[in-house]
């Protein structure tokens, strides 16, 4: 069957409205002094057995989440995200502990 977006799913008796496979939406993500430029992010979304929406971002495999409903699968689609870049950049930091390095905006 694929994956479908909300709007073959509610189609699904009759035509299907919507081929498309994604759902896309888009986020900036503001922490203290630092602001994340928005971009497009596409949510690749699958409904599991049990009616809960689990999803990941494209862009971001590794930033997996689920919702029960789309809104709120994509909600925490982003704050997983948020968690994924905070994580990665500790870890890239520690690689650099005790080196003499600075870090710049680019």
């Amino acid at each position: 069957m694929g994956i479908q977006s909300p709007q073959d799913e509610k189609n699904e008796i009759g035509n299907k409205v919507n081929q498309n496979k994604y759902i896309e939406t888009q986020a900036i993500h503001i922490t203290k002094n630092r602001i994340f430029i928005m971009m497009k992010l596409t949510a690749i979304i699958e409904k599991s057995a049990d009616g809960w929406y689990v999803g990941q971002i494209e862009e971001f495999p590794a930033a997996l989440s689920q919702g029960k409903t789309i809104e709120e699968l994509k909600a925490n689609l982003l704050d997983a995200l948020g968690l994924l870049l905070e994580a990665n950049k500790e870890s890239t930091m520690q690689q650099y502990k005790g080196k003499k390095v600075w870090s710049e905006s680019v």
